[in-house]
C-alpha cells in the first residue's frame, strides 16, 4: 500500500514536471512573439491565390494575422526568432505572407521597406527589390515604414524625399496599397511585365511624370494615382485591363490627353478635376462608362462606338447635365490607301489608289515642295480613281487621304505616298 501511495506521487510529481515545462515553453514562445496561425492552410491559400490573379488589390487585415508580433516592433530579439518569416538585406525585411501551398509551390512574400529610428533617414536613393528570397519569387510588393520616434507603421513616402529610382524585379503580380505614394522625387519608373494589379493610392502623389501599364495589368485601384500633379502621359500596353477604379488619375493637372483601353470600365470619377485634360477617347462600350463622368468637364470626348455618342448626349439630356463645356466626337482609325499611281492621260493627270473597306470618301492633295504644305484639290465619293486638270506644263506632287464619316463626325487616315507626275499641257 506504501509502495503503491509512493509510486502515485513520483507520477503525479512527474506530471506536474511535464506541466511546467510545457507551460514554460508556451510562455517562452509567446514572449518571442510566437507566429499565430489563423485559418485552415488550404483555405488560407485559395483566398491568396484568388484574390492576388483575379486582379483584385490585395489587402486584408484579417490575412497578417497569420503572423502576430506584438505591435510589429522588429527588435533583434524579434529578428532573431523569426528568422524564418524574415529576412532582412540591406535595411529591407522582406516578410513571407504565407507559405502555405498545397504543393510546396508558389510562395508569396510581401516586401516591406522598413527603416528604424537610427537607420537610412531620408538617405536613400534608390530602392531596389529582389526577384527572390532563398529562391522564392517576389509576387507582392507593399512598403511601410517606421515614423522617427513612434513605434507605429505608416505608408508615407515623405520620409524617403530622396528617393529617385524604384527598381522592381519581373516576378512582382501586385503593388499593394499605397505602396509608393508621395514620392516626390520618383520621376519615372519600369512598371514589370509579371504586374496584375495595382493598389489603392499605390503612387498616389508621387512626382512620375509619364508611366506605361503593362499589357496584363487589368486592374487599377482607387486613387492609385490620384494627385499626380506632374504626370503628363499614361500609356496603356495591352487590352487586358478591366478596371480602373474611383479617384484613379484624379487631380493629375499636368494630364492633358488620356486614351481608355477598350474593354476598360472607367469609373466616372476616375478623372476628376483633370482641369487641363483637353482629349479623352474612349474605346470601349456603352456599358463601360457612366455620364456623370462629364459633369464639369470641357474635354474633346472621342468615342469609337457611335452608340456610345449617343448614350452620352442622352445621359446630358436625362440627368441635366449643364456644366459639360467640352463637345462628343465620333471617331475611328481610318487606314491610309496605298498603291497610289500618277500618269498623264490625254490633257489630264490620272491617279488611282487601293480602295478603304468602309470609307465614305477620298481627298486628293497636291503637295507644294517650296512651303511644305498639301493643298485640297479634290473630293471623291464612290471611287478609287480620279482624273485631274493642271494648269500649266511642269511636274506635280500628289497624295490622298481616305475619310469616314460616323454621325456626323468624320475621321481621317494619314496621307498616301506622295507620287510625281510629269505633265504637259
Amino acid at each position: 500500500m506504501k509502495r503503491m501511495k509512493r509510486s502515485q506521487k513520483i507520477l503525479a510529481l512527474v506530471l506536474a514536471l511535464a506541466a511546467l515545462v510545457s507551460l514554460f515553453a508556451a510562455g517562452n514562445a509567446f514572449a518571442k512573439g510566437a507566429a499565430k496561425q489563423t485559418g485552415e492552410p488550404a483555405e488560407r491559400y485559395e483566398r491568396y491565390h484568388k484574390e492576388v490573379y483575379d486582379g483584385q488589390t490585395f489587402f486584408d487585415p484579417a490575412f497578417w494575422d497569420i503572423y502576430t508580433f506584438d505591435g510589429w516592433e522588429f527588435t533583434q530579439a524579434d529578428r532573431n526568432y523569426t528568422d524564418e518569416i524574415f529576412k532582412i538585406v540591406d535595411h529591407v525585411v522582406y516578410m513571407r505572407s504565407d507559405p502555405i501551398s498545397p504543393k510546396g509551390e508558389d510562395l508569396y512574400y510581401i516586401v516591406v521597406d522598413y527603416f528604424d529610428t537610427a537607420e537610412c533617414q531620408n538617405t536613400a536613393t534608390t530602392i531596389r527589390i529582389k526577384a527572390a528570397i532563398d529562391g522564392i519569387p517576389v509576387r507582392q510588393l507593399s512598403v511601410f515604414y517606421r515614423q522617427p520616434g513612434n513605434h507605429e507603421l505608416g505608408n508615407q513616402g515623405a520620409f524617403l524625399k530622396n528617393v529617385t529610382s524604384v527598381s522592381l524585379p519581373d516576378s512582382i503580380a501586385v503593388i499593394s496599397n499605397f505602396s509608393l505614394s508621395y514620392f516626390p522625387n520618383l520621376k519615372t519608373i519600369k512598371l514589370p511585365e509579371s504586374l496584375r494589379s495595382i493598389g489603392i493610392g499605390a503612387f498616389s502623389g508621387s512626382g512620375l511624370e509619364a508611366v506605361k501599364i503593362p499589357r496584363g495589368v487589368v486592374r487599377i485601384g482607387e486613387r492609385a494615382f490620384q494627385n499626380c500633379d506632374q504626370l503628363k502621359r499614361v500609356v496603356f500596353a495591352g487590352s487586358k485591363i478591366k478596371n480602373i477604379d474611383d479617384l484613379a488619375f484624379a487631380n493629375c493637372d499636368a494630364l492633358t490627353a488620356f486614351t481608355s483601353p477598350a474593354g476598360a470600365n472607367l469609373s466616372a470619377t476616375a478623372l476628376l478635376a483633370c482641369k487641363n485634360l483637353k482629349v479623352l477617347k474612349l474605346q470601349g462600350k456603352v456599358g463601360n462608362y457612366h455620364g456623370a463622368m462629364l459633369s464639369g468637364s470641357s474635354a474633346t470626348i472621342l468615342v469609337t462606338d457611335p452608340k456610345l455618342k449617343a448614350f452620352f448626349q442622352q445621359e446630358l439630356t436625362d440627368n441635366g447635365i449643364q456644366d459639360f463645356k467640352g463637345k462628343i466626337l465620333v471617331k475611328v482609325s481610318v487606314a491610309a490607301p496605298k498603291k497610289l499611281a500618277a500618269k498623264q492621260k490625254g490633257s489630264r493627270v490620272f491617279l488611282k489608289w487601293t480602295p478603304i473597306a468602309k470609307a465614305t470618301g477620298y481627298r486628293v492633295y497636291r503637295y507644294n515642295a517650296a512651303d511644305k504644305t498639301y493643298r485640297a484639290v479634290k473630293t471623291v465619293k464612290g471611287a478609287n480613281s480620279v482624273l485631274l486638270q493642271p494648269t500649266k506644263s511642269g511636274t506635280y506632287r500628289y497624295a490622298v487621304k481616305a475619310f469616314r464619316t460616323i454621325s456626323g463626325d468624320t475621321s481621317w487616315s494619314a496621307y498616301t505616298n506622295l507620287v510625281n507626275v510629269a505633265y504637259t499641257k
